[in-house]
């Protein structure tokens, strides 16, 4: 019996949950690494897909990250 080849897709996902994990300031510094490595393989990889569960992110990485700001049109537009 022949098995057609699948694709998985792996959804990278974070959750702030203020109440169970640590207040927002210490938090979001590692939801700018993730947010940032995610952009770094954006550029490298063009199969790699990156999901962001909260508009807060990133709504709080564009107003953090400036310099981040063509890299995000480019990928929302591709």
């Amino acid at each position: 019996m022949h098995n057609p080849m699948r694709t998985l897709h792996l959804l990278p996902t974070f959750h702030h949950d203020i109440a169970y994990l640590r207040r927002c300031d210490e938090y979001l510094p590692d939801c700018e690494k993730i947010i940032d490595e995610a952009l770094r393989i954006l550029a490298l990889e063009l199969a790699y897909t990156y999901m962001v569960e909260q508009a807060f992110l990133l709504d709080w990485y564009w107003g953090k990250r400036p310099d981040q700001h063509e890299a995000l049109k480019r990928f929302y537009a591709e």
